[in-house]
This record gives C-alpha cells, structure tokens and sequence, in this order.
C-alpha cells in the first residue's frame, strides 16, 4: 500500500470540505485535496491509461505531482442523468460520496480494496448533478473462475459479518501476490432477511464461479434456508436476464 496513502487514512481523516461548489470527502490534508480538486476539474492531472470513456462513466489512471503513486479516476456520467437516482440524492449522498465511504468501512471491516483518496459531488437544487472519487490503484490482475478458491474465503469471512457486497462477479476482484482485492464494490447490510440476502449473494457468486461451491459448508448451517436462497436467486437472475433481453429487443428496433 502507498505509505502516504496509508499515513493519510491514520491521521487526515476529515469531515466534509466545499471546494469550487463541490462537496468533498477525503483522506488528504485539506491544502492538498484543494489542490488535487483543482487539478482533476481543470483536467491537468497526467493521464497513464483510459479504461473506459463513453457517455456511461469515465475510469482512467492518473499520477499527480501532489503525492506519489498511482490512481483511478472514476465519473459515474449515467448515475447523474438518470432521473430515479437523481431524485433518491435528495435524500442521501451521490455515488461518489457513498463509494468513498464504502472503501472506508471495508478496509474498517478488515479486508483489502482500494484505498480512497478523495470524492467530490456537486448539487442543483439539491440532487447531485456532478461528482467523482479518486482512489488508489492496486496493480494486480483482474480475478477469473478459475480463482474462485481465493476468491470465496474472503467473500464470505464478508458475509459471515452480514455485510453483501453486491455484484460479486470474479472479475470485481483483484488479485495481487496471491491476495484478494475488491473492486467496484458497494456493501451493505441488509435490515431484513439479512441471512437470506447473505446466501443469495453466495449463489449469485457460484452462478459465475460454480468452482466455489466447495466452499459452501463455511457459510451454510441450514440446507432449507440455502435452497431457498438459491431458488430466489435463480428466479431474480432469470427475470433480470429476461428484462435485458425485453430492452435490448426494443432498443434494436429503435
């Protein structure tokens, strides 16, 4: 882990900051998140490799003569033109904001991911309208099936705490000297039916690593409640499967 990162999280943890109308939340000393603020809306940070950029979301890896090391810049575009999620920031914080505390608390929780730097959303009228988190990038290689042996230990020491990750594809984790890394995560714990959403994200997970299930007596103490686990997650994925196909068909036509 970079140590200035690393020094940062221990000691520079701060309350929100207002820079240029956004509303920041980092882990940097205030003059230098002004500075990297600065730096990544006037676009003047140095550009090493553009993962994605379209109108959906912007993910490329910078440097930045503010501290050593290299990081993701993440834009999540669609979260802020899409109206429900407009409309439901009125009432909590954007993606950026909640991202950033989402590595803070799995880190808390014990577990490795990328170390959040900082992230920025901005508001109209009270719904967020602009944002985006910057983090550190942890050089490894993006996790397959095959990995599923690593990868299932660490998912569900996770679970066990009653916490899902959501979206737990093999490809949203990172391995680095044979360690785990999560990616492109948002936990939660869920209030209600906790043990339930907990397995049902361990079956989402064997639907794309079947090699995991070796692992399920780690996490299963009723083979009742697992079946109806399993049952649910089969009936959400195929309703999923079948809306994507319904909206890809009308998006053809049109």
């Amino acid at each position: 882990m970079n140590l200035f990162i690393f020094w940062s999280i221990s000691h520079t943890m701060t309350d929100k900051l207002y820079i240029n109308n956004y509303i920041i939340k980092t882990t940097l000393d205030d003059d230098i998140a002004c500075r990297l603020t600065s730096e990544i809306l006037d676009e003047s940070f140095s550009v090493i490799k553009s993962f994605r950029d379209n109108e959906k979301c912007l993910v490329t890896t910078f440097t930045t003569g503010h501290m050593p090391g290299i990081f993701v810049l993440k834009v999540p575009k669609a979260r802020f033109s899409r109206y429900w999620e407009r409309f439901l920031t009125l009432f909590r914080e954007g993606e950026p904001l909640r991202q950033f505390s989402n590595m803070l608390k799995l880190r808390e929780l014990g577990f490795r991911g990328p170390a959040p730097v900082l992230a920025a959303e901005k508001r109209y009228y009270g719904y967020v309208c602009d944002g985006f988190i910057a983090y550190e990038y942890i050089d490894g290689r993006q996790a397959t099936p095959d990995d599923a042996h690593i990868i299932a230990p660490e998912l569900i020491k996770l679970l066990k705490l009653g916490y899902i990750r959501k979206d737990p594809h093999p490809r949203n984790f990172i391995i680095k000297n044979d360690e785990i890394y999560f990616i492109d995560f948002n936990i939660k714990k869920p209030i209600f039916f906790n043990k339930i959403r907990c397995m049902m994200e361990f079956c989402k997970f064997l639907e794309r690593a079947p090699e995991g299930a070796s692992y399920k007596s780690n996490l299963i103490d009723s083979n009742a409640v697992f079946l109806i686990a399993k049952y649910t997650q089969q009936t959400v994925s195929s309703f999923r499967r079948t809306r994507r196909k319904i909206k890809m068909s009308f998006t053809s036509k049109g």
